[in-house]
């Protein structure tokens, strides 16, 4: 089972991605409190939502999959950096 961390479940793509995910017998919703059990994290929220998650993710050695929209340059280039460590 695909245990995924969902950042931004309340939004449109969130609620979606949400409803596919319960859906799945073989995917998993893991909880906020429980993001280092998680296989992956799905990203669909705010740029600083998304910051703040980048650097859980690379604590923590998660990957990331990232679908917010309006992320500025710095942002983008600690997502590129953050790539090569995660």
């Amino acid at each position: 089972m695909l245990k995924i961390f969902l950042n931004g479940k309340t939004g449109k793509m969130g609620s979606c991605i949400s409803s596919l995910i319960d859906n799945d017998d073989d995917l998993e919703l893991v909880k906020k409190d429980c993001l280092k059990n998680a296989d992956v994290v799905i990203d669909y929220s705010h740029p600083d939502s998304t910051a703040s998650i980048l650097h859980e993710c690379i604590r923590l050695h998660k990957p990331m999959v990232i679908g917010t929209t309006g992320i500025k340059k710095d942002l983008a280039n600690q997502i590129i950096e953050s790539s090569k460590i995660i």
